[in-house]
């Protein structure tokens, strides 16, 4: 894969018929790779941290692409209530055909479309590392505003704030902290986890953190 900067604004006017891939999957094009995504190894651990937060009524997904985390969970947890976020329109589309019984929603984690309080675990998967210094704490403020419960962050490790030229990686405990939450399960992300990734296995990490 070409290394290069991705920011939110590159997944939100990224078209369909984009070449580059991030999963190796080959199917008819990017979005489509991401649905079959739906069966890597990680989403696995996903669920299990969220077996662990029971009882709960309602998730969110932000940066949700066309679902693929969100058919594992709603086979899983057929009583919670699910939404799914994404700043790319095509990807929504999609998913709003693939899972028409989940409330998706075409807008930027920047600024969520949902009320106070009002949904139990956010989950953001692969998503906040495309966030500037900047825009993280916006995303923070924004993720700390709506859940009532916890929050699953899949997503890369550093003890001080680096971008690789492609993508930053961060110290979410710490992030974490500082908006109120309190991490309670840091799960390092092993190859078996996530095969065929190096960067995954040297710095990724599943944070489960619970509201203070």
């Amino acid at each position: 894969m070409k290394n290069h900067l991705q920011t939110i604004d590159y997944w939100k006017t990224r078209l369909e018929n984009d070449s580059q891939r991030d999963w190796q999957y080959d199917k008819e094009d990017w979005i489509e790779d991401y649905w079959e995504s739906r069966k890597h190894p990680h989403r696995n651990s996903i669920i299990a941290e969220l077996q662990k937060l029971k009882p709960f009524t309602s998730l969110a997904e932000i940066g949700c692409n066309c679902g693929p985390n969100l058919a594992r969970i709603s086979e899983e947890f057929s009583n919670v209530k699910l939404k799914g976020l994404d700043a790319n329109k095509e990807s929504i589309e999609r998913a709003k055909w693939l899972l028409p019984e989940v409330n998706f929603r075409h807008g930027s984690y920047l600024s969520l479309p949902w009320e106070d309080k009002s949904i139990d675990v956010i989950l953001a998967d692969a998503t906040l590392m495309y966030s500037d210094p900047q825009e993280i704490y916006t995303a923070m403020s924004e993720i700390r505003r709506v859940c009532k419960k916890a929050v699953i962050i899949v997503d890369r490790f550093s003890r001080l704030d680096r971008n690789n030229g492609h993508i930053w990686s961060r110290n979410y405990p710490e992030l974490l902290k500082q908006y109120s939450f309190k991490v309670i399960n840091k799960i390092k992300i092993t190859k078996d986890i996530w095969p065929g990734s190096k960067n995954w296995a040297k710095e990724g990490y599943i944070f489960v953190a619970v509201r203070q």
